[in-house]
């Protein structure tokens, strides 16, 4: 699970002199080119408020982050652009950036890529076992006098959520649950943290619930999903597969298809 934690990126913008974390995003190569996915309403703020990016490198200091151009789910109909509501009706809330050469070798010193062969973009995502990995800003904690931030990733394995939904997510591709108390592998009862700033994460595969746990081998383990949306009141997390951001690549960059195709047709 770690080489998915290193893949897993926090987003920060500079608010008063202090870098203020905005949400996560998971690092993909695709040939020569360097992505990171996340939920659309994420990379809203760089694309279109201005806002500037950046993350951290093992040390807590800020690295920033050179977007060349970010493609997203588009704005539904009737929104603003640049109201803060606008993605409350997009059912896919989902985005990729493409990171410039120098950004990207800045990151490798710390931070590693996702392959394409640790997606999969056929995952039967009405069963099995899935690992949510971000960084929830209750888990943030901000240094002011030195420029620094600490936070921390929240791993929280879970499973689908098959309950009531909200008439907003009757088409919703993934619903996880996320109760408001888990159990340690102790067998202690355990808060969980509020998860605003996940938006952006990776969900994982960890098990398809057909093999037995002690056939589980590394390579199961596979990218299905981006989480954008949580519903406090039912307790369930909202996300969109993760094929839908690589139709995104695959429709505004053409000079990828053959790496793509070598792994699978999108």
């Amino acid at each position: 699970m770690y080489e998915i934690v290193r893949c897993t990126i926090p987003f920060y913008g500079w608010v008063d002199g202090c870098p203020v974390q905005n949400g996560t995003g998971v690092l993909l190569q695709i040939g020569d080119l360097s992505f990171v996915l996340a939920a659309a309403h994420v990379l809203d703020y760089p694309a279109i408020h201005g806002i500037s990016y950046l993350t951290i490198n093992e040390h807590g200091h800020a690295v920033p982050l050179h977007l060349k151009k970010v493609i997203t789910s588009p704005v539904p109909p009737g929104c603003q652009p640049k109201a803060s509501d606008m993605r409350d009706d997009d059912p896919w809330d989902i985005g990729i950036a493409e990171l410039s050469l120098e950004t990207a070798n800045n990151l490798r010193t710390f931070w590693r890529f996702a392959q394409l062969r640790q997606i999969d973009l056929g995952c039967d995502t009405q069963r099995g076992t899935f690992l949510v990995a971000g960084y929830p800003l209750a888990l943030t904690h901000s240094n002011v006098a030195d420029r620094t931030t600490d936070t921390k990733v929240l791993r929280y394995i879970t499973g689908i959520y098959d309950g009531d939904r909200e008439d907003r997510d009757t088409n919703a591709q993934l619903l996880l649950e996320y109760p408001e108390h888990n159990v340690t592998s102790g067998g202690d009862a355990t808060g969980v943290p509020q998860p605003r700033g996940l938006s952006g994460c990776g969900i994982w595969r960890l098990n398809d619930n057909v093999h037995h746990s002690s056939q589980w081998q590394s390579s199961d383990l596979k990218l299905v999903g981006i989480q954008h949306r949580w519903r406090q009141s039912r307790r369930y997390l909202v996300g969109t597969r993760v094929r839908y951001a690589l139709q995104l690549i695959c429709k505004y960059y053409p000079e990828l298809h053959a790496a793509m195709n070598l792994v699978f047709s999108v």
